[in-house]
């Protein structure tokens, strides 16, 4: 089920402490781990072994304007730049994370390139396939417990505020007395 997993990036040159962006409204996707099968021919008979590893991550969106995470993907693939990727479970289990047992999250991480992004519109849909080639390979990982917006961002809590204090999208706002 799409609603087990979200993806998190992050641009290869963010600044360090840089928090992973959560790419919105997943709808489906995959993880796919390929390795080449190479032919040698022992004693007239076909012995095969294993060759190249490959991976990609795919999944599909639902349009969101404004979305940072689809915004991120877009940008690395015009750019040309690499692109870090969190594919997360976001079933809460016990973890070991730092020798500590915590309540967290099984997670694949890896380096990536944007190889394709296909934009798909009807008069029902508007969604957005991404395709990630995995650089070398992934790395199994686990992660402490998500915040409920990185969770179940539709549940997401807004906080009270009065007339004049921010400007700007829910999103992008500013905070007028500190800039914030």
């Amino acid at each position: 089920m799409a609603n087990n997993y979200a993806v998190l990036v992050q641009p290869a040159n963010s600044e360090l402490g840089a928090e992973g962006i959560v790419v919105g409204d997943i709808t489906e996707g995959g993880h796919t781990i390929t390795n080449e099968v190479v032919d040698k021919i022992r004693g007239g008979k076909t012995d095969r072994d294993y060759g190249a590893h490959a991976e990609e991550v795919t999944f599909t969106a639902n349009r969101v304007e404004g979305d940072v995470g689809q915004e991120a993907l877009d940008d690395a693939i015009r750019n040309k730049e690499q692109i870090k990727i969190w594919l997360i479970d976001k079933r809460v289990k016990e973890v070991t994370i730092d020798a500590a047992q915590v309540d967290g999250h099984d997670a694949v991480f890896g380096y990536s390139v944007v190889s394709e992004i296909s934009k798909s519109f009807d008069d029902e849909e508007d969604t957005i396939e991404h395709t990630l080639a995995i650089k070398v390979e992934t790395a199994k990982g686990a992660l402490p417990k998500l915040p409920d917006a990185v969770l179940n961002p539709s549940t997401a809590a807004i906080d009270f505020e009065a007339p004049g204090e921010f400007t700007g999208s829910l999103e992008n706002r500013d905070n007028a007395s500190s800039g914030v």
